[in-house]
């Protein structure tokens, strides 16, 4: 077969295949991430927390997003400090 009509199978094949299978695999997956982060203790259950992702059953509670805010300052400032030297050095 020719590597133009493999091209253009997949561009006619895909959007089938996500159509049946991304409703399939996604709600497997996200229960799987979503096992991991309470496992890891990233995240707590909706019962404990103050801010919740919606249709997960979980959420963020004070120490966690004071861990996650302060996680962006440092990187957002991390960041700034990069392209402040970067632009001195032309």
């Amino acid at each position: 077969m020719d590597s133009e009509w493999d091209r253009i199978i997949l561009i006619l094949a895909a959007p089938f295949i996500a159509v049946v299978a991304l409703p399939i695999v996604l709600p497997r997956v996200r229960e799987w991430i979503v096992e991991k982060l309470l496992t890891y203790e990233v995240v707590v259950p909706a019962s404990d927390a103050v801010i919740q992702i919606p249709s997960t059953g979980v959420g963020l509670d004070v120490a966690r997003i004071v861990i996650g805010v302060g996680i962006m300052v440092i990187v957002v400032s991390a960041v700034r400090g990069a392209v402040k030297r970067s632009g001195q050095e032309r």
